[in-house]
């Protein structure tokens, strides 16, 4: 039986049929070829005499009588080879082959056109206290905590070269290589997903290569998480990491919180970086698809939170309702440019922990139109006046706090008692005639 050790090895063997996540695309030829003769086939059992017991190229192994391709000798030079063959380059890895016509096969990656998820746009929420959550934020897979709008897609990698891509262990290499959340080494920047308005580039995800767990117990499979890579004329699916089937920390999605709606241009490639050479760049950016991201309505009330933090975290594009004292529907007048204090307050006696949300004018806006604090925060101190912005030049504002803020959280606008009795004293009586 062929063998691939882990990870020191130089040649890796034996091979299965079936992958999973690695679904071959031979072509109708192949597939008729493949049909009319059930056996000699890759990974098939090999044919009894006198028929040929495997295709061109290929071994019959003789410890389970399937039908596999010869071992990979890897090398650096053609002096390490057989005779009669080359060392060509194919991805990160260069191998022995004994290629037609004198001249090394050719790799060449082509990715389809994005497809979008059904419900393309999900609110999730992501927890600090949460170690998977946690891990995906610090990989850039999501900007941040708190609700996050997340745009699902997917999309179909093939290698329609004559050479196999062989990237070979991300444990053993010197290209840039990322963890998974799940502890999986995989090779980074594989593909770039890219959301653009008309200008800029507004959103950008890079995702690692995929990988499949080797699945057989009977023998060990060419590519694997433990040696990775895509044979000639296989495709592999990259599915969205918000639909049924799809892994969170693959990060197959953009992180479009705080984007407006509107007309946006989704743009996927493959070799982004360029780091592996093809003998076509030209398809590795398909057909860009246009896209319009759906209006939302940051008073709508939000997914159910998964635990007790939801509430406090102002990014969010959900669950707002207006402040008590604005409950009439009217906004409340500024002098513009004039800085204004509020008092806000909770239940908490350590911390006001709450979030809050002031618009310039009588509507309640997104995120990002509106007025930010002058000092960053994430928990007030339980002191009078703790929140301080600027007056819009409109010279009127509405405040919007969450829907399900803590016990008790409130703000409203900070009046200073001193002033207030030297404005309005208190009545002393009719004053004596002298």
């Amino acid at each position: 039986m062929w063998s691939l050790p882990a990870v020191a090895a130089l040649i890796c063997a034996c091979f299965v049929a079936c992958l999973p996540e690695f679904d071959p695309d031979l072509g109708a030829s192949s597939a008729r070829v493949a049909e009319a003769r059930p056996c000699g086939a890759q990974g098939r059992a090999c044919c009894e005499p006198p028929a040929d017991a495997c295709e061109p190229e290929l071994l019959c192994d003789p410890d389970n009588q399937l039908c596999t391709r010869p071992p990979m000798l890897f090398c650096t030079s053609d002096d390490q080879c057989r005779p009669g063959e080359l060392c060509c380059e194919a991805g990160y890895l260069s191998t022995c082959m004994r290629p037609s016509g004198g001249a090394c096969p050719d790799l060449d990656l082509i990715v389809a056109t994005p497809e979008l998820d059904f419900d393309p746009v999900d609110t999730r929420f992501f927890d600090a206290s949460v170690d998977a959550d946690r891990c995906l934020v610090e990989r850039g897979c999501v900007g941040g905590y708190g609700w996050r709008r997340l745009l699902g897609l997917s999309t179909i990698v093939s290698n329609a070269g004559t050479s196999d891509l062989l990237l070979g262990s991300p444990e053993d290499t010197s290209e840039p290589t990322i963890t998974t959340c799940g502890g999986e080494r995989r090779f980074a920047s594989f593909l770039r997903y890219e959301l653009l308005d008309s200008a800029t580039t507004k959103a950008q995800q890079d995702i690692a290569a995929s990988c499949s767990p080797n699945a057989s117990s009977q023998f060990i499979a060419p590519f694997d998480c433990d040696f990775q890579g895509l044979w000639s004329l296989f495709t592999q699916t990259y599915p969205s990491s918000l639909a049924e089937g799809g892994r969170a920390d693959d990060c197959s999605w953009l992180d479009i919180t705080g984007l407006l709606p509107g007309e946006y241009t989704l743009r996927v490639q493959v070799n982004p970086e360029l780091s592996l050479q093809e003998q076509n760049l030209d398809n590795n950016v398909p057909a860009e698809l246009p896209i319009q991201l759906p209006a939302f309505d940051p008073a709508a009330p939000c997914p159910q939170p998964p635990n007790l933090l939801a509430g406090r975290f102002e990014e969010r594009e959900c669950g707002w309702v207006r402040a008590p004292f604005q409950s009439d529907g009217e906004t409340t007048p500024c002098m513009p440019g004039e800085e204004m204090a509020y008092a806000c307050t909770s239940d908490d006696v350590e911390f006001v922990c709450g979030d809050y949300r002031v618009c310039d004018g009588t509507n309640l806006c997104t995120f990002e139109e509106s007025i930010r604090p002058l000092f960053s925060r994430s928990c007030l101190g339980n002191y009078q006046p703790n929140l301080f912005l600027l007056c819009p030049a409109s010279g009127q504002y509405s405040l919007w706090l969450p829907g399900d803020a803590p016990d008790g959280f409130t703000c409203e606008p900070y009046v200073d008692p001193f002033n207030a009795i030297l404005s309005n004293p208190p009545d002393a009586g009719t004053p004596v005639e002298p």
